[in-house]
């Protein structure tokens, strides 16, 4: 019975694993090419990303953004951003509601919401994210 109990810790922290630090990339359909952030211990800092999907020059993210542990569908995963439990905000995207940001766009400052899921169902090259600018999201990819 102890030998049960100390192995489900372990199985819990092998799930929750912080995301890779370093370099990530920007990909998808809304975002395009040549996005980028930084993780450095539990924070996402120097998003960039193409803003096309918004007929938006470059947007970048001000500041550092700390990594939040949520629970949801039976799987734990690191988010920038708040879980929704109830799912009735409208700001929420898949269980997560983006965290608001300030942004810099063709040097002008604006304020949008950030929102990115790191390990979708358990899978760790599974990441994405959205950045809701206006009223207009530019879905991306994140991969390290």
């Amino acid at each position: 019975m102890l030998v049960l109990a100390l192995a489900v810790p372990a199985v819990a922290l092998a799930a929750t694993a912080l995301p890779k630090s370093g370099h990530w990339k920007i990909s998808g359909a809304g975002a395009g090419r040549g996005g980028s952030f930084k993780i450095s211990r539990r924070y996402v800092s120097n998003v960039t990303a193409p803003g096309t999907n918004c007929s938006l020059a470059t947007v970048t993210v001000q500041g550092r953004q700390k990594l939040r542990l949520i629970d949801s569908g039976g799987y734990s995963n690191w988010v920038i951003g708040t879980a929704d439990p109830t799912r009735k905000n409208p700001n929420d995207i898949g269980g997560v509601v983006g965290q608001l940001v300030k942004i810099r766009v063709g040097g002008k400052k604006m304020s949008a919401r950030l929102e990115i899921t790191f390990g979708i169902l358990g899978n760790k090259l599974d990441n994405s994210g959205d950045l809701r600018v206006s009223g207009c999201d530019i879905p991306f990819n994140a991969e390290p």
